[in-house]
């Protein structure tokens, strides 16, 4: 295998995880949103108070779990534009710089 096909082979390999993690990301939100409204309506149906709190809890470890599946995904991104910027997008810190040069002439953009 010479270099060519083991960077094509590199490149499919993180874009499959960066495709995971965002199908995560996406289940776990959608999770987090049923637990949320299940506990919510078990407590307010009860009349019980701690129950209504719960809610809160599930909310932080997921908020934490979430910011780590992100994260992921932008560590992902940054190794495909450092590793593969020249086959991707050439000259890409370039473009950054004038973009944000005319962003500071031109706030509204």
């Amino acid at each position: 295998m010479d270099l060519d096909d083991y960077k094509k082979n590199d490149l499919k390999r993180v874009q499959q995880i960066s495709d995971n993690l965002n199908s995560n990301l996406i289940n776990l939100l959608r999770i987090k949103y049923a637990t949320i409204f299940s506990v919510l309506v078990y407590g307010l149906s009860n009349n019980n108070p701690f129950m209504t709190l719960l809610p809160l809890c599930i909310s932080i470890s997921i908020f934490i779990m979430d910011n780590k599946y992100r994260e992921n995904i932008c560590r992902n991104a940054a190794y495909i534009i450092v590793f593969y910027s020249r086959e991707i997008a050439p000259e890409w810190e370039l473009r950054l710089s004038e973009y944000i040069k005319e962003s500071k002439k031109n706030p509204s953009i």
